[in-house]
């Protein structure tokens, strides 16, 4: 009676199968393996989504005339901050109305008279067609201008600093009250944006 209770017994007692166990062991293996993947892979690759951010100071509205006696009106934003390199090389530049409509540039030419940087002659800025410059704070020269003929900043790779500022280029008249500057990267730069720019 004793060794038929025994053998009872030792059947309750006995394990997994070596086969399950193996799948059991497998399953975690993988499991494992996949979160640490999705762990090292966002360590890794979460920097590049983070935006490179230009902090950019109040607006200061102004006019320039050019060599001719045109009258253009001017927008100035001194660069307030940049969170770490950021070149002309690495974004692009818009401007949206209150709308988000995107307002389109004109052509860039070196100016004349009491303007720095104007449309070239071969160009009309329409409605709030515009330009603009990235200027030495203070020194009255043009570091790069945007749009080029290439699409791009005229010299590119330019560091923006906080002894730059943006100076936009419009047509005489234009109402830019509730428009916006934006960034927006060029290439595989990662995300580029401003902090500030409102007209």
């Amino acid at each position: 009676m004793r060794s038929v209770n025994a053998n009872r017994l030792s059947r309750k007692k006995r394990g997994v199968s070596p086969i399950i166990a193996t799948i059991l062991l497998v399953a975690i293996t993988v499991v494992l393996a996949a979160v640490l993947y999705i762990l090292v892979t966002g360590l890794i690759g979460g920097g590049s989504k983070t935006a490179n951010t230009i902090g950019l100071g109040p607006v200061q509205a102004g006019s320039c005339k050019d060599g001719g006696g045109v009258t253009w009106d001017t927008y100035t934003f001194a660069v307030a901050s940049t969170s770490g390199t950021i070149t002309t090389s690495q974004f692009g530049m818009g401007i949206q109305d209150a709308n988000k409509n995107t307002i389109t540039t004109g052509t860039l030419a070196t100016g004349t008279g009491s303007c720095i940087v104007l449309p070239s002659a071969a160009t009309t800025l329409t409605g709030k067609g515009w330009v603009a410059a990235l200027e030495n704070t203070g020194a009255g020269t043009v570091a790069d201008s945007w749009p080029s003929a290439s699409g791009a900043w005229a010299n590119g790779g330019i560091t923006v600093t906080s002894s730059t500022e943006l100076v936009i280029v419009v047509s005489h008249g234009s109402t830019m009250t509730g428009d916006q500057l934006s960034a927006f990267a060029l290439g595989s730069n990662g995300g580029i944006t401003f902090s500030g720019g409102a007209f």
